[in-house]
C-alpha cells in the first residue's frame, strides 16, 4: 500500500525561470503553511490537544539539557530533537501566544 502524496504540487519538474511555475508554488506554499497553522491552532483550541503538544516537546528536551557526558553522538540525536521542539514552539508563539500561555499554565510551567 503506498502512502499518499500530500504535497502533489512538489512532485512536478519545476523550472524557477518560469514566473508561472514560481507564482504556483508560491501559492502553493502559503496553501500549505495556513494548513498546518490551523492544525496546530486545533490542537491548542482543546486542553487533550494543549496536553499532547506539550507532552511532545517535553519528549523531545524542549525543557531540559540536551547534553550526555562522553556520548557526542547522543547528545547530537538529542540537540536536533531539541530543535524540531524550537520550531514547533515558535509556530505556536506566531499563531496563539494566549493558548500558548494556557498550555504552560496547565502544565505547570507558566
Amino acid at each position: 500500500m503506498s502512502e499518499p502524496n500530500l504535497h502533489p504540487e512538489l512532485s512536478v519538474p519545476y523550472d524557477a525561470s518560469d514566473p508561472e511555475q514560481v507564482k504556483k508554488r508560491d501559492l502553493a506554499s502559503k496553501r500549505r503553511e495556513k494548513q498546518h497553522r490551523e492544525a496546530l491552532l486545533a490542537l491548542l483550541q482543546s486542553a487533550a490537544g494543549r496536553s499532547w503538544v506539550y507532552t511532545l516537546l517535553e519528549s523531545c528536551n524542549m525543557f531540559s539539557t540536551t547534553f550526555v557526558r562522553g556520548e557526542s553522538d547522543s547528545s547530537a540525536y538529542n540537540e536536533g530533537r531539541r530543535s524540531v521542539a524550537i520550531q514547533i514552539w515558535a509556530s505556536l508563539e506566531v499563531i496563539s501566544p494566549d493558548l500558548l500561555l494556557q498550555m504552560r499554565k496547565e502544565a505547570g510551567r507558566a
